[in-house]
């Protein structure tokens, strides 16, 4: 055997990019991105009542209704759950909308050019909405401080370091990003946007890979008043409901096989050959955990002997479930060891990657003008412009109302405050 070599785990591929590039609409590779393509004024292909295309595999939905098919877009997990889809066909029509007053600004424009600018702005407004709406809430103000998460205000970002490597770390990819399952509520509620009272829920088991609901009329609606009227589930140990135990991918009715999503992960980050949860710790320069009473005060007693019961050693711990078993930090939803795994990962996208929106003497970067337009746009926004009728939401989406500090205002009003795309109109100086 060669001396240099070294065993270990393999490093995996990721089939989806690290950068916050919105490849779930667009696409990962030229041919899927050209298939979504409708060729013409820079638009996304859409079908009936403006949604995504359908998908020419029928057997990618629990249905085989070919009236109501599963969608197609830039990742396969789009019919994944209601929550899911629509995000992808909120930012899907976004695109369509900016691409459309682009054309009416700039008529000389050719498809190619339409596409790439409109794709372009809505890019950079995931990544503002992101780091300006979406991490403060669940890192927490602390978070945002250590770890360079604060967007700049006024003027260019000038972090840009092109020795930063944005690629998504293993353990970031494999564990993570698994925080957004530790939100997931085991309903959807349904809310009637127009009288803001519950007409319904829907419970996210019946809901795997079933985006039928969408094809009915104000069905989009109620999503999005009940996804910003609803509680989030806490993250509290141990950290996930009981659908994604067990029971994954499973209605009770059909032949699915069942999946126990944890077990999935902790399985997964084994095959990855990832460090477990107290190295972790130790890399995050978080106290020296030796023994199961070392965690007092990370984790509730509770936590600890269940921790007790299954690992022999702490040093067992995998680290998506010592990540899971954390007490969150007062103003963050996630405990110290997540923060800092998310923290770094965060951290690592904006600085690595050059084509950041806020980044000058990029190809394509944005002008003063521009990039203080797309400082103004917010996730109420997104919501207000490509919901069917959607009139009231309140001004910070992903808070709960309040008469006070967060109370619902007409859409005529956010939409008003919105990105003037009168800046990117082509001046022909001949």
């Amino acid at each position: 055997m060669y001396k240099g070599c070294k065993l270990g785990p393999r490093q995996q591929i990721n089939q989806a990019s690290s950068y916050l590039d919105l490849s779930p609409v667009y696409g990962s590779s030229e041919d899927l991105a050209r298939a979504l393509r409708s060729g013409n004024g820079g638009l996304l292909n859409t079908q009936r009542k403006n949604l995504p295309m359908p998908s020419p595999k029928y057997e990618s939905c629990r249905s085989a209704n070919r009236a109501f098919p599963c969608f197609l877009s830039g990742d396969s997990r789009v019919n994944e759950n209601p929550g899911l889809t629509l995000m992808h066909v909120l930012f899907l029509r976004e695109h369509n909308r900016v691409a459309t007053a682009l054309g009416q600004l700039n008529p000389h424009w050719n498809d190619e050019r339409l596409y790439q600018e409109a794709r372009r702005i809505v890019i950079a407004e995931m990544e503002h909405i992101t780091y300006n709406e979406f991490l403060p809430v669940v890192l927490g103000e602390t978070t945002l401080d250590k770890y360079q998460l604060r967007l700049t205000h006024r003027g260019y970002f000038r972090g840009y370091d092109p020795r930063t490597d944005a690629t998504l770390s293993n353990a970031a990819a494999s564990a993570g990003l698994f925080f957004i399952a530790t939100l997931t509520p085991k309903t959807l509620d349904l809310v009637d946007s127009r009288s803001a009272l519950k007409s319904g829920e829907r419970f996210l088991l019946s809901a795997f890979y079933a985006p039928q609901e969408f094809y009915e009329a104000g069905a989009i609606d109620r999503l999005i008043v009940g996804a910003t009227a609803g509680h989030s589930r806490k993250p509290l140990p141990p950290g996930l409901n009981e659908i994604l135990l067990e029971r994954y991918f499973h209605d009770g009715k059909s032949n699915d096989i069942a999946v126990d999503y944890a077990a999935q992960i902790i399985q997964q980050g084994r095959d990855h050959g990832l460090p477990p949860y107290v190295k972790w710790r130790s890399f995050c320069n978080l106290s020296y955990v030796n023994s199961f009473e070392d965690f007092r005060g990370a984790m509730s007693k509770d936590t600890i002997e269940k921790l007790r019961k299954v690992y022999k050693n702490v040093e067992d711990i995998d680290l998506v479930t010592g990540l899971l078993s954390e007490a969150p930090l007062p103003d963050s939803v996630l405990g110290p060891t997540f923060l800092c795994l998310l923290g770094r990962t965060f951290r690592n996208i904006r600085f690595g990657d050059r084509y950041w929106y806020e980044n000058m003497n990029t190809p394509g970067s944005f002008t003063l003008n521009q990039l203080e337009e797309i400082r103004k746009i917010t996730m109420t926004q997104i919501l207000c412009y490509n919901g069917e009728r959607l009139h009231w939401v309140q001004p910070k989406a992903f808070l709960l109302k309040d008469r006070f500090l967060n109370e619902v205002i007409n859409c005529t009003i956010h939409t008003s405050g919105s990105p003037n795309l009168s800046f990117w109109k082509e001046r022909n100086d001949s």
